[in-house]
């Protein structure tokens, strides 16, 4: 198969040395057989612009489906101008130009309407393209499938589909990836790198292709296999089961294509501007079903599981709590273990076939205890360390009691829970994932995030202080916007910060002489008569931590 396409290649282009043009152009395409294939759906892009009958467009930061930086802190605002055709290849080009609030553009297709309607979907097949890509750091273009309908539930559980992924700061390498599992953040992912031979790069052509049947995916580069995967599963919301397999890759997917800058892939890899413009090529599309078809009934490969991961991996409860614990094995697929307690200090405690664990009674004297969690799967047993105390103390920083804000409503009451740092911004809401150790409490996996056009403040609540003394804040600040940012209310003296775009920043704050019963808020703007120095954007600030001294 290889073999004969780089033979017609070949034929090309000797003709092409003697003969006209026109017919050079319309030869310079491999041969669209393939062995055991039948080809159902292409484009060869020789037209003259872009067939909108089988692309559709995806425009601007991805604000409009709450995907700020389309979810991955890209830094490109999508336009229809930056795609088109050049002798015979789609182009995807990316500049350096203000748009939209950003400061790059590009070009983003999919096989679906503006409109959401499909203009092509797919469900199992051989999907392919011809492509080739620019260096350097910073660049993502991206060659991947979605599903066309959430049936599964939202993203990761109804699945994801990356064909071809490439960091153009590693440009000898490209990267394939199934994402699936359950709802974000109980997503999971399971891919592999291919590394081309000698000195190939990205930048020459090659063919990129996805060979997906019911119980198996195959990720190839220049007819070569190099991953294959079938061991995924799907979860709803909700739900404590998997769907039946193959779920969610049983269901149709649309086609994208697209050339991104910046973002999560590469690490936020800094982008190289000097590089722009910059162009991705695309000579083909090509999607081919299977000339025997394909299996209606199938089952889930064995799993023959060689590790058992128990989540959560330790717990600390006060005797009147319960905690639920579950387990994956390998490649994060649920299972239902048998669980089992011993018990050290304390009696009469139970644990559900669900994993469910309720804590007995303290032995005469005891303050603690420890409970060991043991689930077995198979012949693999996976244990946790559970210690029970009487009573959490989180006295140190926050109050036990509901206590309102003050804000311009009555009724929001930002200080719900005891043990909660609480992070307020317009809506009453606390986190819910607080570790306290000594003096020092963190709020790491809660962000507050706020939309801001032409406002010059804002207000977000941090913690309700029971103890008066002096307190070191350190919190993480990111806008999509660059600008000065005056920050106030946590100490006396407000301090003015510079962001640029898209590029977190860490922020120090010493707040000395806090009084007892004191809410301790963090302001952003102004604050007085000047003028408005928030930058419209999006703000997003996280990661706090604060330390009494």
């Amino acid at each position: 198969m290889k073999f004969q396409n780089i033979l017609n290649g070949a034929v090309c282009g000797l003709f092409a040395v003697t003969i006209a043009s026109a017919f050079f152009t319309s030869c310079k395409k491999d041969n669209t057989k393939l062995e055991g294939w039948n080809l159902v759906w292409n484009d060869e892009f020789n037209g003259k612009q872009l067939d909108t009958e089988k692309w559709g467009f995806q425009i601007g930061t991805g604000s409009q489906y709450g995907l700020v930086g389309w979810g991955n802190n890209e830094l490109q605002y999508y336009t229809k101008d930056n795609a088109y055709i050049e002798n015979g290849s789609l182009v995807l080009e990316a500049k350096k130009e203000e748009k939209g609030g950003m400061h790059y553009t590009s070009s983003r297709i999919r096989t679906m309407a503006e409109d959401e309607s499909p203009l092509f979907t797919k469900t199992y097949g051989r999907i392919e393209a011809k492509i080739k890509m620019p260096k350097g750091s910073g660049f993502w273009p991206a060659f991947w499938m979605l599903p066309a309908t959430d049936a599964y539930s939202t993203w990761a559980a109804s699945g994801e589909l990356d064909i071809m992924e490439a960091k153009g700061r590693l440009p000898n390498r490209v990267y394939g990836t199934l994402h699936f599992g359950q709802p974000s953040p109980g997503n999971r992912y399971s891919g592999s790198m291919y590394k081309f031979p000698d000195e190939e790069k990205i930048d020459g052509w090659h063919v990129y292709a996805v060979e997906w049947e019911p119980d198996s995916i195959k990720w190839l580069v220049d007819g070569n296999v190099y991953y294959e995967m079938s061991q995924w599963w799907s979860i709803g919301a909700n739900q404590k089961e998997p769907y039946a397999y193959p779920a969610p890759y049983d269901k149709p997917f649309y086609i994208l294509i697209n050339f991104a800058l910046g973002g999560n892939f590469d690490g936020d890899a800094v982008l190289d501007e000097s590089l722009l413009p910059a162009k991705m090529y695309i000579d083909y599309v090509r999607v081919y079903d299977k000339e025997e078809g394909y299996p209606e009934k199938i089952e889930r490969p064995a799993l023959k599981a060689d590790k058992l991961t128990m989540s959560p991996a330790k717990a600390e409860i006060a005797l009147s709590d319960t905690v639920s614990f579950s387990a994956t094995a390998d490649e994060g697929l649920p299972v239902k273990p048998e669980f089992s307690i011993t018990e050290s200090g304390i009696s009469g405690s139970q644990i559900s076939n669900s994993g469910t664990l309720i804590p007995g009674k303290l032995d005469a004297g005891k303050d603690t205890a420890e409970i060991t969690v043991t689930a077995k799967y198979q012949n693999i047993e996976s244990k946790v360390p559970v210690t029970v105390i009487k009573e959490k103390d989180f006295s140190k920083f926050f109050s036990t009691s509901s206590h309102t804000n003050g804000g311009n409503n009555e009724d929001e009451a930002a200080f719900q829970y005891p043990g909660y740092m609480c992070l307020w911004a317009d809506e009453g809401w606390c986190g819910s994932q607080v570790s306290i150790t000594d003096t020092v409490a963190t709020e790491k996996f809660y962000s507050v995030t706020r939309e801001v056009t032409g406002e010059n403040w804002f207000n977000t609540q941090i913690f309700y202080v029971l103890d008066a003394g002096n307190y070191d804040v350190s919190f993480t600040m990111k806008s999509t916007s660059s600008g000065f940012v005056t920050i106030g209310q946590l100490g006396e003296e407000n301090k003015v910060v510079e962001l640029k775009a898209n590029q977190p920043k860490k922020i120090e704050y010493n707040v000395n002489n806090i009084k007892k019963g004191q809410i301790l808020s963090l302001q952003l703007g102004s604050g007085s008569s000047e003028p408005v120095n928030l930058p419209d954007g999006t703000f997003t600030i996280s990661d706090f931590s604060v330390t009494k001294k």
